[in-house]
């Protein structure tokens, strides 16, 4: 039988592996298992866990806490229950399920390892580090205004909101990104408030600065109101119960934060776009003034006026890597197959608010019929307007049999330029709201209000509600506890309710009266998430779910168990 010390190094070893490469997981696959198709954090995943039981099973069994043990145990009841009996996608709603259970089973696990101070410290550490290269890519791209090709390992492209890049980095979703960065500031700080020597000091200021700005870069509304509440929090704790801080350190706590803010919110327009308004679709509101109908004879060329109002935030104008076009597209009355886009810049910039007449150029098809020409608005390589806010500007074009002539009747307009493409355009998936969103879950929870659709069946399904021929399919409820409720029902939702509140209990009395001076920053990165999981769903992502599990893990170790730096008694 191998040593527990030998194990010991081994787990410890793959742990760190996996702290390191955490936030850069890629697509790819990188071992077949059956039908498990594990990427290149997985591997380290399933090594630090298949380590960490076997190390577990050899040390003394700890006292745990009996509501927490069963909670625990319902938890796992719950994901094999609502997956097995998910009304449809029974497959895909078992594979999610067993997903989380494999990242949450970290929690208990690394338990006794997490007990040696030192082996936490790195650990954080660790997790410091990555999770500042990640942030530091994420700048670089922004910066040079161009997706790194480098990360294009990690995922298939950069998050945009009309057309501006949010910061990435290597994760799916700019979402993720400032949630794993959230929750990982403040163990940051603490490391910073800790370290005596002064150049590493330096270092993790510098780190905390990244980790500040590229929160901020993500332009996630939800980690604004996160890091404000965190920072007071923190700063009202440290002032309390750590006197051994200094003053600059107390005033660096909270005016590094602010600070940052009130300069982004100053100087960076697309700040406040995302601050007072729900999302991108509200940018892209126009009014097209446009001819019910059109009759011309083939070929023929002739000018039309349309008028255009901006009701959006955004100014159109037709220069620079995303133009802004007057767009249309035509089909035979009888058909929704586009048979041809065409396109006019704009006359001149149009400010919010601003109305232009616009006379166009336009060329009838070659062959006669009747056709719906629909007129819209394009911010070219982004969307067209009517996938953003569902309006339609419809003609009914009437093309006749041209003149016996050889003549062709032609006006000729040398204000407009007219381009076309014989390229049929693929439908634009539609992503509703978040209220749109929430009121689909309220829908679909009602029909099953025991067991839920099944984990991650919600995006698959959502659709169907509105009436969509195709949607988003990567679109959850953006709110965890909505999630929860609509994938697990009571039966998962009632157990997280008390788990949570649980949670809280503990937290409230920890502020007061710590433990250990870690729980304190432990207890806001874990409350990051349930803070920012009003907005958005982040534990089917494995980053930031095995990271919420990592964190728990040290949270319930200084909690419970005896450790070697700690003198305090809980209070629990």
């Amino acid at each position: 039988m191998i040593s527990a010390p030998k194990i010991q190094s081994a787990l410890y070893i793959s742990l760190l592996l996996l702290a390191l490469t955490l936030p850069f997981e890629t697509s790819a696959t990188w071992l077949n298992l059956g039908p498990l198709h594990l990427t290149q954090l997985e591997i380290p995943l399933l090594l630090t866990l298949g380590l960490a039981i076997l190390y577990t099973s050899q040390q003394p069994r700890p006292t745990l806490n009996p509501l927490l043990t069963t909670l625990g145990l319902s938890f796992i009841a719950t994901l094999l229950i609502t997956a097995l009996l998910a009304p449809q996608h029974t497959t895909h709603a078992l594979k999610a399920s067993l997903r989380t259970l494999i990242s949450f089973s970290l929690i208990p696990v690394l338990m006794p390892l997490l007990r040696h101070p030192t082996k936490r410290h790195t650990l954080l550490l660790t997790l410091t580090i990555s999770g500042t290269a990640a942030a530091t890519l994420g700048l670089l791209e922004i910066f040079t205004g161009a997706p790194l090709p480098i990360l294009a390992y990690f995922r298939q492209q950069p998050t945009t909101v009309g057309g501006i890049l949010r910061l990435t980095g290597p994760f799916e979703h700019a979402n993720q990104t400032a949630m794993y960065l959230e929750a990982l500031l403040p163990l940051t700080l603490y490391l910073l408030w800790q370290q005596k020597n002064r150049g590493v000091q330096l270092l993790l200021l510098i780190a905390t600065l990244i980790q500040i700005q590229a929160i901020l870069l993500t332009y996630s509304r939800a980690s604004l109101l996160t890091i404000l509440t965190i920072t007071i929090l923190l700063a009202w704790t440290q002032k309390q119960h750590w006197h051994q801080l200094k003053r600059y350190q107390l005033a660096a706590i909270i005016t590094l934060p602010l600070l940052f803010l009130i300069t982004n919110l100053a100087f960076n327009d697309t700040w406040r776009l995302r601050l007072f308004t729900e999302g991108d679709n509200e940018w892209y509101q126009a009014n097209l003034q446009v001819p019910d109908e059109i009759m011309m004879p083939a070929n023929s060329t002739q000018p039309i006026t349309i008028t255009i109002t901006n009701h959006g935030h955004l100014l159109w104008q037709s220069t620079g890597p995303n133009p802004f076009n007057l767009g249309a597209r035509y089909a035979p009355a009888t058909s929704n197959d586009w048979l041809r886009e065409l396109r006019w810049p704009l006359p001149t910039l149009i400010k919010p608010g601003e109305t232009v007449l616009m006379t166009i150029p336009f060329t009838a098809p070659a062959q006669p019929g009747q056709y719906q020409l629909n007129w819209d608005l394009v911010h070219e390589q982004i969307a067209w307007f009517q996938d953003k806010n569902g309006q339609i500007h419809t003609s009914i074009l009437t093309v006749t049999m041209p003149p016996t002539s050889p003549l062709t009747n032609t006006t000729t307009i040398t204000t407009s330029i007219s381009t076309t493409t014989d390229t049929t355009p693929t439908a634009a998936a539609v992503i509703p709201d978040r209220r749109t969103l929430w009121r689909v879950a309220w829908q679909q929870w009602q029909e099953r209000p025991l067991l839920g659709i099944g984990l991650d069946n919600f995006r698959l399904t959502y659709g169907h509600y509105l009436g969509y021929d195709q949607w988003d399919n990567t679109i959850h409820t953006n709110n965890t506890y909505i999630e929860i409720l609509v994938s697990h029902g009571l039966l998962g939702f009632i157990p997280f309710t008390i788990w949570l509140s649980h949670y809280l209990y503990t937290l409230y009395h920890q502020w007061r009266r710590p433990r250990h001076p870690l729980l304190i920053p432990l207890g806001a990165s874990i409350l990051a998430f349930w803070g920012h999981g009003l907005l958005d769903y982040f534990l089917l992502f494995n980053p930031t779910a095995i990271l919420l599990a990592i964190l728990l893990s040290l949270w319930y170790t200084l909690l419970y168990l005896p450790i070697e730096d700690n003198q305090h008694q809980s209070i629990l």
